[in-house]
């Protein structure tokens, strides 16, 4: 049996190191990386309106209802403002997959009530994000629902 040389030892170190390390960062550089937010920054910058919208909302004598009956996701918003002045959309947002939102129109029955249907949504945590205007004033509601 013929032994290896130190040298050729070495270099044979080196080689496997080196492929490793190229492996790794290959790998590293080919995995989709979710951030939470794509412009985070004009976000931030905004949060001071978001927080008015929050606190309109929390304000209002009846607060918008949101929970999972059967299948659909009830929307409830308060009766104290007629159907058709209410206008905004609903982002349901799945935090560990951006390609996975969704987005609605907000159109109330005459209840004041928006259903959603959950069928085709992934099971798990979703935050419900709901901008709506009202009479001319903003709102914002959110809540974080597990579809099972």
């Amino acid at each position: 049996m013929k032994r290896i040389s130190w040298g050729t030892g070495i270099a044979l170190t080196i080689i496997i190191f080196m492929l490793t390390s190229f492996g790794f960062i290959y790998f590293s550089f080919s995995q989709d990386v979710n951030l939470v937010e794509d412009n985070y920054y004009e976000k931030e910058m905004k949060y001071q309106e978001q927080i008015e919208r929050i606190n309109r909302a929390n304000a209002l004598p009846e607060k918008l209802a949101i929970k999972i009956a059967d299948s659909m996701l009830d929307v409830t918003f308060p009766t104290i403002f007629s159907p058709e002045r209410i206008s905004g959309k609903v982002h349901l947002y799945r935090p560990s997959a951006e390609k996975s939102d969704v987005f609605y129109e907000i159109k109330l029955n005459n209840k004041n009530k928006l259903f959603i249907p959950t069928d085709n949504l992934s099971l798990g945590m979703w935050k419900v994000k709901v901008s709506w205007a009202a009479e001319g004033l903003d709102y914002y509601n959110e809540k974080i629902i597990m579809i099972r």
